[in-house]
C-alpha cells in the first residue's frame, strides 16, 4: 500500500516557510577600525533559507561612530556548533549591502560583502550619534 499524502499541509509547511514565518536568528557582529567615540552596541539578525542569508546589523552608540569604506570591516552571520563554537557563514561570492542612518532616515550607499570571507566592508560614514543599519543577501555554499 502505498502512503497518503497529505497535500494540504504539506503545502502549509511549504508556505510557512516562504512566507517570513521562519524565526531570525541572532550573532553579536564584531567591528574593526569602526571609530566610536563614548560607547557603541552591535546586534545581528539573520534569516537562512537554502543557501541564501539575509542580515541585518543594528549599530547603536551613546556618543557616535564612523566609518571609512576599504578599512573598517564587520563579521557575517555565525552559528554555534554543538561544541559552543562559531561557525561563520562565508559568502561564495562578492556581494553588496547597504547601510543608512534609521533615526535620520538617510543613505550611507552601499558597502562588499566580500567573497570566501566572514567579513563585510561598509561604506563610509561621517560621525554621527544616530543609530546605523546595514543589511544584505548573499550565498553561501553549503
Amino acid at each position: 500500500m502505498r502512503p497518503v499524502i497529505i497535500w494540504s499541509l504539506w503545502f502549509e509547511k511549504v508556505w510557512n516557510a516562504l512566507s517570513g514565518t521562519i524565526s531570525p536568528l541572532s550573532w553579536t557582529p564584531i567591528a574593526t577600525n569602526l571609530t566610536i567615540v563614548t560607547g557603541a552596541t552591535l546586534a545581528g539578525s539573520y534569516t537562512r533559507v537554502g543557501n541564501l542569508i539575509h542580515f541585518v546589523i543594528t549599530i547603536t552608540t551613546t556618543g557616535t561612530t564612523a566609518s571609512t569604506a576599504g578599512t573598517t570591516t564587520i563579521t557575517l552571520p555565525s552559528f554555534l556548533d554543538s561544541g559552543g563554537n562559531a561557525i561563520p557563514l562565508i559568502a561564495a561570492e562578492n556581494d553588496v549591502c547597504a547601510a543608512a542612518e534609521l533615526t535620520a532616515f538617510s543613505s550611507h550607499g552601499n558597502g562588499i560583502i566580500a567573497a570566501g570571507t566572514p567579513i563585510l566592508y561598509p561604506p563610509t560614514w561621517a560621525a554621527t550619534a544616530n543609530t546605523v543599519i546595514i543589511s544584505g543577501t548573499y550565498r553561501v555554499n553549503a
